[in-house]
């Protein structure tokens, strides 16, 4: 089942209630759409066509009054063909030799051209059979983002999981293996070992079915469906991205880079030293005991802002870069900036690949905590406790 971009021209109306689409054994795709049409609007359903053959339309609504119905092949501002009557209306038209029939903007519109009355009813309309589809690829760990036909989860390098998929009008499905999105750091002149393969998924399995998955490498994972037929392919892809222990309480970082005997800390290591340093900084009072926090008349800054600080800090989520983020808003922040906390407040990102630190942290921790929190308020709270004054940070000048 699937439902179909649906167009709609005017002010308002819809719409399609229920959508079926039905693949044939003559090599044509039926579509079923329940309809509810208002005076003198119109809606459309747009499908694709990538051979020769036959389109054939049926529509049956309750009222006894007549609909328009039109049909346009791509590129059209003329339909091939326009037909007014009363229910039912049946259509049936052979694609010309020299119409261009490959490719999208194949389009059915249906209008009411009364004044008074509301029909309701169903269109059923076939045509030749089209690219595969894949309808869904998903997978049960943490969902991060959506960008066309990839997408993005996140889980624990120990997680089992399982991906999933439905396809229509494929005639064979294959699922691609590769190391995730997030490089390991290694020692120069050591070469990555990722390999990559494919596999043939079962024939009982290729309109829908389903695979466990034992756990994710430090690397995340990426898989690849390719859906084909006989007119082409279609690919969904899957990026997995790491979650890893930060080892501050329960605090974790999405897509942070292993490294692998690289003779440095690895950035989940980093990212624990940064938080230690600020929570022994808080405890030690240095938000709590800086008078000039007072500036902001805001007793909330040295009173409970620290315990909430703490708390959060508990159980962060933390991107190391902003090349992963949820927001795309955010994906392009470190090519100005060090840090970024969403307006849902929901992770934390510092660009710790272009050398942010301790200073940049709780910056971001003052945004994500405090509900009142300005650019001000958090380079004050900041620099509390990274040297405010010195000579190499001085204060900031702004009081809001």
């Amino acid at each position: 089942m699937r439902t179909n971009r649906l167009v709609v021209v005017g002010l308002w109306t819809i719409v399609a209630l229920l959508s079926f689409v039905v693949w044939g054994a003559a090599g044509q795709v039926t579509e079923d759409h329940m309809f509810k049409l208002a005076p003198h609007r119109t809606i459309a359903w747009e499908f694709s066509v990538y051979e020769k053959g036959e389109i054939e339309i049926h529509v049956k609504w309750k009222e006894p009054v007549p609909l328009e119905l039109s049909l346009y092949g791509p590129g059209r501002t003329e339909p091939f063909v326009r037909s007014q009557d009363r229910s039912p209306l049946d259509v049936r038209f052979t694609i010309p030799a020299n119409a261009p029939a490959v490719g999208t903007g194949w389009q059915l519109k249906l209008s009411n051209p009364t004044t008074g009355n509301v029909s309701e009813g169903v269109i059923t309309f076939s045509y030749p059979e089209t690219l595969p589809t894949i309808q869904s690829f998903r997978c049960t760990l943490t969902f991060i983002r959506q960008d066309g036909t990839v997408s993005t989860y996140a889980g624990f390098t120990t997680d089992e999981f399982q991906l999933s998929w439905t396809t229509s009008t494929a005639t064979e499905l294959t699922m691609g293996f590769s190391c995730g999105p997030v490089p390991a750091e290694l020692p120069p002149g050591v070469a990555e070992d990722c390999p990559q393969h494919s596999e043939q998924v079962p024939a009982a399995s290729v309109d829908h079915g389903s695979r466990s998955q034992p756990s994710l490498g430090f690397h995340g994972a990426v898989f690849t469906l390719t859906a084909a037929n006989d007119h082409g392919t279609t690919q969904a892809t899957i990026r997995v991205l790491p979650k890893v222990p930060i080892g501050y309480q329960s605090a974790v970082c999405i897509g942070c880079m292993p490294c692998e005997n690289c003779g440095h800390s690895s950035e989940t290591e980093r990212l624990l030293q940064l938080l230690q340093e600020i929570d022994t900084k808080v405890r030690a009072g240095c938000i709590r005991n800086n008078t000039n926090l007072d500036r902001f008349n805001d007793p909330y800054l040295r009173g409970t802002f620290t315990d909430d600080l703490l708390r959060a800090m508990s159980s962060l989520v933390i991107y190391p870069d902003d090349g992963e983020l949820p927001d795309a808003g955010g994906r392009t922040v470190c090519d100005t900036g060090y840090g970024y906390t969403p307006g849902d407040k929901e992770y934390i990102m510092i660009c710790l690949r272009k050398g942010a630190d301790g200073l940049t942290l709780l910056h971001e921790l003052e945004h994500y905590v405090d509900p009142n929190t300005t650019e001000c308020r958090a380079a004050w709270v900041a620099q509390s406790c990274y040297g405010c004054p010195s000579q190499a940070l001085p204060c900031p000048t702004c009081s809001q």
